[in-house]
């Protein structure tokens, strides 16, 4: 049996930009509204539909957070791509997060993110873990500071099962 695998790093669906650092004419980070995320969760779950992806892997993913207005774009993405089993690792729950900059109308406020998995086949969750935070940030930083994770599951194959892993490490 062939499966095709996809893991991609989505920054939010925000693009360009999320990370707030202005780069090569990229803009800094500043609130999008809700139709930036649709047009960008659209675009990613044709992808995932028309490249026929059996299981994707996905890294920052919002939940419930102000930055993405507050879509969940797991389900978002599972429903558009026809990929239905889905299983979600929750690595930053926080009530506001003070970044980017000092002005706090570009603030990412509350934030749920991390990242997950969608699959053709059922999946069933092994172990969720969320990584320490680099030691060298200063508490305060690392208190609005996201886990980097490690999600290890098991796909339900036809015939037989397969166990991975989809993993955020630190940049």
């Amino acid at each position: 049996m062939k499966l095709k695998f996809l893991t991609w790093n989505i920054s939010f669906a925000y693009g360009p930009g999320s990370d707030g650092v202005k780069q090569d004419n990229v803009p800094r980070y500043e609130q999008k509204p809700s139709s930036h995320f649709d047009s960008g969760l659209r675009t990613i779950s044709n992808l995932v539909r028309d490249l026929e992806i059996d299981v994707a892997f996905f890294q920052e993913v919002d939940f419930n957070s102000k930055r993405s207005c507050h879509i969940n774009q797991l389900d978002v993405i599972a429903r558009t791509s026809g990929l239905e089993y889905r299983l979600p690792i929750m690595s930053w729950d926080r009530e506001y997060v003070p970044y980017p900059g000092i002005n706090p109308k570009n603030h990412f406020g509350k934030v749920v993110s991390g990242g997950g998995v969608i699959s053709r086949f059922p999946l069933h969750l092994i172990q969720n873990d969320l990584l320490p935070k680099p030691r060298e940030n200063s508490f305060l930083y690392n208190y609005f500071y996201l886990h980097r994770y490690l999600q290890i599951f098991k796909i339900e194959l036809p015939k037989n099962e397969l166990n991975c892993a989809n993993l955020h490490l630190e940049a």
